[in-house]
């Protein structure tokens, strides 16, 4: 059920993994291969609302060729998003980056764990109503507190070829969990 665009293929399956489904760019340098939840760009779940999302997911390559970022965007799903709260690996990064970014602000944060080929846990969640926390394989959590979108956003992965190589990257798990709903 997910939205996309790149290449998406299944991998065989390995011990202790189920359904790991990859993504790839092209070998056109800036192309961009992305998965997200379906519908419009806003309408997922709302940025006010508790919400607590974890990704597992590996790069096939992580050089300074390879753009990446996984978490949410609250726009159309664009190279550099308006909006959103994600994981960051920009070319020349040898970190994975927290960001939080409104109306084209952002605040950006090393988490000082290296942009590596192995499975790696991605958690972001609102702490509360002026907080979000970023979690890199269950260590400590960074708080962001400044630039936190509003509005409507959804679920992403993006990857970005910065060369005239393809890219991949797998997704091997996805939880995600909006709660305090009224319906």
């Amino acid at each position: 059920g997910w939205s996309a665009n790149g290449t998406i293929t299944y991998q065989a399956v390995v011990s202790g993994e189920v359904c790991v489904l990859r993504t790839a760019t092209t070998a056109v340098a800036n192309n961009v291969a992305q998965i997200s939840v379906p519908g419009a760009a806003n309408t997922y779940f709302n940025m006010a609302d508790s919400f607590d999302l974890l990704w597992r997911v590996k790069l096939t390559q992580a050089d300074v060729n390879t753009k990446v970022r996984v978490g949410a965007t609250c726009d159309t799903v664009t190279t550099n998003p308006t909006d959103g709260v994600y994981f960051e690996k920009l070319g020349a990064d040898t970190n994975w980056f927290s960001v939080t970014r409104a109306a084209s602000a952002e605040n950006r944060a090393d988490t000082t764990v290296a942009a590596g080929t192995s499975w790696i846990k991605f958690r972001i969640r609102r702490k509360d109503a002026s907080t979000i926390g970023f979690t890199v394989n269950a260590g400590t959590e960074v708080n962001a507190t400044l630039t936190i979108p509003t509005g409507g956003c959804r679920i992403w992965t993006q990857l970005e070829t910065l060369t005239t190589v393809i890219k991949s990257m797998d997704h091997d798990y996805l939880w995600a969990r909006v709660t305090g709903l009224t319906r």
